[in-house]
């Protein structure tokens, strides 16, 4: 099966071209995913992987002094596995907020079943606060409609560092390209997902970020692989640490 299938002219549309039982089957396994807090059985001796260790870099370069507790918004930030790995990790560290947005039924799940210590679920990211220390965007702003218009929330928060990870863009990405383009990615087993996604023109990206963020550090994501398109061109995932414009 390939990573990514069809050409399409937005989000929306590769959603109406979307297998409904694959769609439907996502949309239940996510809810169920839910259904728990993360288990980290053995805090004293777990493994993290590379998408993880990323993440508590991007937290760590924002972290405040002792004075002043942490506060991080997680924007598709699941059922707060970040939240959970780094108060296993860094113990002395208190954390006065982790707020996750996420879609509305997978966020009312979370606070249903979630929800400890400083974890919140938000259902959209106009619930959140004015400020925080770091937003984690990880694997999450390619499946929004509109990601122009949380850029420009984002823009608005009060923040020290964001961290862009797993964000698929078109290859070779030293190339002007004119538009992101739309696909269904499929997720083979043991999920049998289709998602609709969209495979990033870095230049028009970097345009609109670079307006109110420096770029401090990047990185490939390689445990996301290069995978072929449609079209011929190439997608593969890389990751951006930022720090907010003053």
């Amino acid at each position: 099966m390939n990573r990514y299938s069809g050409l399409y002219k937005s989000i929306s549309d590769a959603v109406d071209h979307c297998d409904p039982v694959l769609r439907e089957k996502m949309r239940a396994d996510a809810v169920n995913s839910f259904s728990s807090r993360t288990n980290i059985a053995k805090p004293n001796n777990f493994k993290i992987g590379e998408c993880e260790t990323q993440m508590l870099m991007s937290v760590m370069a924002s972290c405040p002094s002792e004075k002043d507790s942490l506060r991080v918004m997680d924007f598709g930030g699941g059922k707060g596995t970040h939240y959970d790995i780094f108060s296993a990790v860094y113990r002395d560290i208190r954390v006065e907020s982790w707020d996750v947005v996420e879609l509305p039924e997978l966020a009312r799940a979370g606070k249903r079943n979630c929800e400890h210590g400083a974890l919140r679920f938000l259902e959209s990211i106009d619930e959140t606060s004015s400020s925080y220390h770091a937003i984690l965007s990880n694997g999450s702003l390619q499946y929004v409609d509109d990601p122009w218009k949380i850029i420009d929330k984002i823009a608005k928060i009060d923040h020290s560092i964001w961290c862009i990870n797993r964000l698929p863009i078109l290859v070779p990405n030293n190339t002007s390209y004119v538009d992101d383009q739309y696909h269904i990615q499929n997720v083979g087993h043991p999920y049998n997902w289709q998602i609709p996604v969209r495979v990033c023109a870095l230049n028009i990206w970097m345009d609109k970020i670079l307006k109110s963020h420096d770029v401090v550090t990047f990185w490939d994501c390689p445990f996301d692989g290069t995978h072929a398109l449609p079209n011929g061109l190439t997608a593969a995932s890389i990751g951006i640490l930022l720090r907010k414009k003053y």
